[in-house]
């Protein structure tokens, strides 16, 4: 038997993913004492979440716009939980905080120029998973590293 979900059934469930962590994660916050890191870590959820909903809009809103806000709505959201990693960790630093606010704006400046002057998804997908790795170094790094 064959099945398949299309893309839209796809979405609906990362929506429903992200917005199930994001409730469970708040309603264990109430008992929890509340610190930096679980608090970004809830932002970057709804960030996230915020993403997975504006792929909804790209049929309504011009591609122009709609494709660069959403890769800065995933860029942001992935760069909000690894912060909050970081700061679980206790790795995060000034010179790390500088490193991941250039990292966020070059990467999404970077996206809206492939995004609005080449339009080929090939090319919009190379320049997120660059950026993407460069996001993933550090941590990747320090887990490996200094398996704690």
């Amino acid at each position: 038997m064959d099945s398949q979900l299309d893309i839209k059934t796809l979405v609906y469930l990362f929506i429903f993913g992200n917005l199930f962590i994001l409730v469970l994660i708040t309603n264990y916050r109430r008992s929890a004492p509340k610190d930096r890191a679980s608090t970004l870590f809830i932002r970057s959820k709804a960030v996230q979440l915020l993403f997975w909903c504006s792929l909804l809009l790209w049929g309504h809103i011009p591609r122009a716009l709609s494709i660069p806000l959403s890769n800065a709505l995933i860029l942001l959201g992935c760069c909000l939980e690894i912060i909050a990693l970081l700061l679980m960790m206790g790795i995060l630093g000034q010179r790390i905080k500088l490193y991941y606010i250039t990292l966020s704006i070059l990467s999404s400046i970077t996206f809206s120029i492939v995004a609005v002057f080449f339009h080929h998804s090939s090319w919009r997908i190379a320049c997120t998973s660059l950026w993407s790795i460069l996001f993933i170094v550090y941590p990747a790094y320090h887990l490996t590293v200094n398996p704690k």
